[in-house]
């Protein structure tokens, strides 16, 4: 939660995928700990060690007191007598014993230990300025900020966190939109985002193809769809009585708007967009729209 209070982005990798190399892809930093849940085998110690001899740096969280180290497991039983499943972890590079909080080397690679549990981070105003300036000190100078923006071809996620000792400003997003949370599907050109809201956008200035007819947002599922050069029309599905209301990019301006029941429509020129509405029918509602 400190990372994400500045606004940095996070990833998770799951202990038991660490074996495929896609794993590690663009990754610089891995942050963990083994203060709840702990590794199943040692097998996946091997290829963190790996790792972080071909350069990656290791944050390591954890005082390893808590009682479920010492529950009879592979760590403590046959050949081995760690403690806790890390020593074997660190024992991999070359840090045997107890080791104390500090900043050792490995191969290429760089292992940084933090003898604080996770949560004394975050029960503290204050606390969590270790764990800042060793991710620093690992990954180098980042970007602090109170919010997050994620693309996805023509979609934009937005979150502006509360608690951010960065900043309590809003997000301001300047362009054209489709607002997605808004069952209205405005279209707009500034989406200003508060502390502790999300945005979910369509912006129509990412579409891949601008020049086909297509359904850019529907509550209901398009099927049957036709283009000619002068027309678009598809068959609309989705549960019975609920509300559709479905914004459609058109070459030009619609000169007739064909729908099998009663509908309301609009024409915004700017975005050369229809916005269609009509009551749901699961069975089908026949739309054709001809420009």
């Amino acid at each position: 939660m400190p990372l994400i209070k500045q606004g940095i982005p996070l990833g998770i990798i799951h202990l038991e995928n660490v074996g495929y190399e896609a794993t590690w892809r663009d990754q610089r930093v891995l942050l963990m700990t083994y203060h709840n849940m702990k590794p199943l085998d040692p097998e996946a110690h091997r290829h963190i060690a790996d790792w972080v001899g071909q350069g990656g740096s290791l944050i390591y969280c954890g005082r390893d007191d808590d009682p479920f180290q010492n529950v009879l497991e592979w760590w403590n039983t046959s050949r081995n007598h760690y403690t806790a499943p890390s020593q074997h972890l660190f024992a991999l590079m070359g840090m045997d014993g107890q080791v104390a909080e500090g900043h050792y080397t490995f191969g290429k690679g760089h292992v940084y230990v933090l003898r604080h549990d996770p949560q004394e981070f975050v029960l503290t105003a204050g606390a969590d300025s270790l764990l800042l300036q060793t991710l620093e000190a690992a990954y180098g100078p980042y970007e602090q900020k109170n919010s997050f923006v994620l693309h996805r071809g023509p979609y934009l996620i937005a979150s502006v966190v509360d608690e951010s000792p960065v900043s309590s400003e809003p997000l301001v997003l300047k362009g054209r939109f489709i607002d997605l949370f808004d069952p209205s599907l405005p279209v707009i050109s500034e989406k200003v985002v508060q502390p502790g809201e999300q945005a979910f956008l369509f912006d129509l200035d990412k579409m891949a193809d601008k020049t086909r007819p297509q359904v850019l947002a529907s509550a209901s599922r398009q099927y049957d769809e036709e283009v000619t050069s002068n027309s678009f029309s598809f068959v609309s599905k989705s549960p019975n009585d609920t509300d559709n209301v479905m914004r459609i990019l058109l070459p030009q301006a619609p000169k007739l708007v064909q729908v099998s029941i009663t509908s309301q429509s609009n024409w915004d020129e700017e975005s050369q967009t229809l916005l269609l509405g009509f009551v749901n029918a699961p069975e089908g509602v026949r739309v054709r729209i001809e420009w």
